[in-house]
Formats: C-alpha cells, sequence, structure tokens
C-alpha cells in the first residue's frame, strides 16, 4: 500500500474521530500516540494531519505539531453563520437545476435518515451511524448545485458544525426533534419552493447544537 493511500486512510479515520471529539477541545495531538492508535508511520499521519489542519479541523502549532481545534461560542456561531450561507446557496441552486436523479437521491437519502433517527440512537455506533445519514440526506440536497467549489466549502463548514453538534450530543443536548425539520426540507425541495426551503433550512441549521457548554 502507498504512503498516499494510507494517508487517505488515516485522514478519513482521523476527521471522524475529530468530528466526534475522540480528542478534546485543544488537545495537543501527539504523534507517537497517534502513530500507534492508527498503526501508521509518521509519513502518512503527517500528511493526514496537513490536509485536515487546511480544513481548520486540526490546528498547527508552528513546527511542534498539532492539536485538536479549541471549542467556543464565537467559534461556533461562526462556523453556524459559514453553513448557513453556503448551504442556502447550494440548497437554492439545486432546487433550481436538480433532475429526477436529485430528487429521487434526496427521497432515499431522507428515509435511511428517517430509519436512523427511530428510536433514537444511544450507543456511540448509533449515534455514528445517525451522523452519517444526516450528512448524506443533507449533501443529497445541495448535491445538484453544480458548483464543486461551493460543495467543497459547504462540506467543510458542515464538518465543523457537526464537531460541536457531536459535542453537545456528548452533553445531552441532542435535539431528537429535528427529524420535522428534514421531512419539511424534503418536500419543499420536492415542490420546488426555494423560498420555504430556505426558511426552514435557517431556521434548522445550528439548533441541535445551540449549547455547548458543560
Amino acid at each position: 500500500m502507498t504512503t498516499s493511500t494510507l494517508g487517505g486512510q488515516v485522514f478519513e479515520r482521523l476527521l471522524d474521530d475529530l468530528k466526534s471529539n475522540q480528542f478534546g477541545p485543544g488537545e495537543r495531538l501527539k504523534f507517537d500516540d497517534m502513530r500507534d492508535r492508527y498503526e501508521v508511520g509518521t509519513g502518512p499521519l503527517r500528511e493526514a494531519l496537513s490536509r485536515l489542519a487546511g480544513l481548520g479541523l486540526v490546528t498547527q502549532i508552528g513546527q511542534k505539531g498539532f492539536r485538536a481545534p479549541e471549542a467556543s461560542l464565537t467559534d461556533y456561531e461562526h462556523i453556524i453563520a459559514s453553513r448557513k450561507f453556503l448551504e442556502k446557496r447550494a440548497l437554492a441552486a439545486s432546487i433550481a437545476h436538480g433532475d429526477d436523479n436529485w430528487e429521487n437521491g434526496v427521497v432515499a437519502m431522507f428515509h435511511q435518515l428517517q430509519k436512523a433517527t427511530r428510536p433514537k440512537p444511544t450507543t456511540r455506533q448509533e449515534h455514528a451511524a445517525w451522523e452519517r445519514h444526516h450528512t448524506n440526506f443533507h449533501h443529497s440536497l445541495v448535491a445538484a448545485c453544480g458548483s464543486a467549489w461551493l460543495l467543497n466549502a459547504w462540506r467543510s463548514a458542515f464538518d465543523q458544525a457537526e464537531r460541536y453538534r457531536r459535542l453537545a450530543m456528548k452533553r445531552g443536548h441532542w435535539v431528537i426533534d429535528q427529524k420535522d425539520d428534514h421531512e419539511r426540507l424534503l418536500k419543499a425541495a420536492l415542490a420546488r419552493n426555494s423560498e420555504l426551503a430556505l426558511r426552514i433550512l435557517d431556521h434548522h441549521i445550528g439548533r441541535s447544537a445551540g449549547k455547548i457548554g458543560p
């Protein structure tokens, strides 16, 4: 297996661990510990960490290494504002340009999310499955926007927001009634009612991580 392939695998594992707060906010990511944890050498690990630093999901400490990003209300508010800005534009473009394949994808991802939400997730594995389906549903809504640049920027903000949502979940603040928002989003998008869909989305984003303190 090549170093690049290993780096990609470590990137995905690290990304999931960071979003699920397996490392505390501001925690130093020590190379010795990370090599043991992910069973890779320094090269693939540094490649993965550099990519994550470019996305803002780790912080580079000069030439000394990396740490998990801090968590603060101010940072959270900036992330939510960025996600709203990007996702609303991508959703409006998808509603305007999406075809039958887009509609079918949105419906399929909604049903997967609905199944993962009922009953309420309780274990780490169930929460991880819910997050995966939640990501897939939101991605399906914006997938027809026609801009890879917009999608990449949106995904970065979405992943950052997920880290805060899962931090809130860890502290008992998960908002289960968001499932109603998802159904309303689905119906508005399929009806090509952009104004209503954007209003629902604006209200929806940020609700479940609205309390990040202890």
